[in-house]
């Protein structure tokens, strides 16, 4: 996949569902990159997915992601989609299957 990727610097929407994904690398150097789909995968961890500083759109829904914090996510993205993880069957809810975040901008402390 990197080979095939180097040869595309401006590339802007990325769609990688479904491909037995266990890792972001050889992403990096996709410096125009704003929208990647990296749904229905095996990604554990989100290394490496901070090079990508031009994300706005990031959906990584149906992994084994345990937790993303701020930090696993480039700065620019504005909006984060993860699979919801559901509540105990007990309380007897129908969680959305979801959950979309629009994060607003950082600044500095």
């Amino acid at each position: 996949m990197d080979e095939t990727l180097a040869s595309l610097p401006s590339l802007q929407s990325l769609y990688l569902q479904h491909n037995c994904l266990a890792s972001v690398s050889g992403l990096a150097h996709l410096s125009a990159l704003r929208f990647l789909s990296m749904a229905h995968n095996r990604l554990t961890d989100l290394a490496g997915i901070s090079a990508l500083t031009t994300l706005m759109t990031l959906d990584v829904s149906h992994n084994s992601l345990a937790s993303i914090t701020p930090q696993d996510v480039p700065a620019s993205t504005r909006f984060l989609m993860v699979r919801r993880t559901s509540p105990s069957s007990a309380t007897g809810n129908h969680p959305r299957r979801y959950l979309y975040l629009h994060l607003s901008p950082r600044t500095a402390c």
